[in-house]
């Protein structure tokens, strides 16, 4: 989203974050692995478990 905002996080060098000017945060987490990973994403005080696809890409967006 124009405007938003690269913030940080922890824990892996897959990912990325980012805050937008609404206030939602959207999280973009890499797999290279040949079978897909379930992860729990912390955002703020609250946990999200997605999966991530194998050789793929996950999108998380939160609203804040």
């Amino acid at each position: 989203m124009p405007g938003a905002t690269r913030i940080g996080d922890d824990g892996s060098k897959d990912a990325l974050a980012f805050k937008n000017l609404d206030g939602s945060v959207i999280t973009e987490l890499c797999y290279s692995a040949a079978s897909p990973k379930k992860t729990t994403v912390k955002i703020g005080g609250a946990l999200y478990q997605l999966e991530v696809p194998a050789h793929g890409w996950a999108t998380l967006r939160v609203a804040q």
